[in-house]
């Protein structure tokens, strides 16, 4: 009895054991996979399509450089990297933090701007930028994905201030894509919507359109439209171009669509209207040798003139002995000369009977 009762007992600390055992290394099957794919890095994308590298550029210290540049310039920060390039870029590797992610230019560029908040889920600095180019490389809009629009933007004449800046004004638009065969829509946000003035190649302004980021495209909506107005100081230029970059995701899961949805609008600055003079009514001055205009003809309003200081004022005679005006001196001096003459002649003649 007892040897049968040991013998059971050992049996079931076996089979208690065993299922032990059982339980740990199925934990384990679970946990070790688990583990080992946290610690895999997510694959590093390349360049989007069937687009190839043209240039890298890496951020250290605050500074942008690359080894071949190739028509390309970097300039900015960790924080935001603005670049230009002599051909047109197609798409953008961008490495913000830890993340890693293509983006395609819905419009082939020469200049845009890159900010470490573009990459989604990224809470560190911008570290590498690779520069795409090549043929085939953007993928139609009706491909397949719910999450895409497209861009257009107008702008007026820039109108001059009275402190020498320059305001110019327009409209932003984006336009919902429908997939082919996949009409049904989701929400859209605006993720990213920059404004960037550009004079050649110089940035003049760059800000945040505020009613534009953050806005849903509901189910159903096909567009919606933002005014915008950019104030900024011109310079010496006269010509310009202004940038809209757009980033967009789906509104309800936060899925994010890779791609820089851009735009562009020239302008100009407005035409200053110069007012017609009116001609002024002006005054003749008469010097001493100027004759007075005559009167109009049957007017009998006195003529007004202004003589020089060695002209005869009118209506003053002139006592000069040497005048030759027919005054009324010239009878008096002549009926004086007579009579001393007949005095003299009297004088004579009795002298003469004496």
């Amino acid at each position: 009895m007892f040897t049968r009762t040991r013998s059971r007992s050992s049996g079931l600390r076996a089979l208690i054991s065993s299922l032990s055992l059982g339980t740990t290394l199925a934990v384990a099957a679970f946990a070790i996979p688990a583990f080992a794919q946290s610690q895999t890095p997510a694959a590093v994308e390349g360049c989007p399509g069937s687009t190839s590298l043209v240039a890298t550029f890496n951020q250290s210290g605050g500074s942008w450089t690359s080894g071949a540049p190739n028509g390309v310039v970097v300039a900015g920060d960790g924080m935001t990297a603005q670049w230009w390039s002599s051909s047109k870029i197609i798409g953008l590797v961008i490495t913000s933090g830890s993340i890693t992610q293509n983006y395609t230019l819905d419009a082939p560029e020469t200049a845009g701007t890159v900010k470490a908040s573009d990459v989604k889920g990224s809470t560190g600095e911008l570290s590498k930028i690779g520069f795409c180019a090549g043929g085939g490389a953007v993928p139609n809009p009706s491909s397949g994905s719910k999450i895409s629009v497209g861009v257009s933007k107008t702008a007026s004449c820039a109108t001059t201030n009275t402190d020498g800046t320059v305001t110019v004004t327009g409209a932003i638009t984006i336009v919902r894509h429908t997939p082919a065969g996949n009409p049904n829509s989701v929400a859209i946000r605006v993720r990213v919507a920059r404004d960037t003035v550009y004079s050649g190649a110089t940035i003049l302004s760059q800000t945040s359109v505020a009613g534009l980021v953050g806005a849903v495209m509901n189910p159903g909506t096909t567009a919606i439209q933002e005014p915008y107005s950019v104030t900024f100081a011109p310079g010496s230029s006269t010509s310009f171009s202004n940038q809209i970059q757009v980033m967009v995701e789906e509104a309800n899961s936060g899925l994010d669509r890779h791609k820089y949805y851009n735009a562009r609008a020239d302008f100009g600055l407005c035409a200053v209207s110069t007012p017609t003079p009116k001609p002024t009514p002006t005054q003749s001055v008469s010097g001493s040798t100027s004759t007075p205009s005559p009167s109009p003809k049957g007017s009998t309003a006195p003529q007004q003139s202004v003589q020089g200081a060695t002209g005869t004022p009118g209506g003053v005679p002139n006592t000069a002995l040497s005048s030759t005006s027919n005054g009324p001196w010239l009878p008096l001096f002549a009926a004086l000369f007579l009579g001393s003459l007949l005095g003299l002649f009297t004088l004579n003649l009795r002298g003469r009977r004496a």
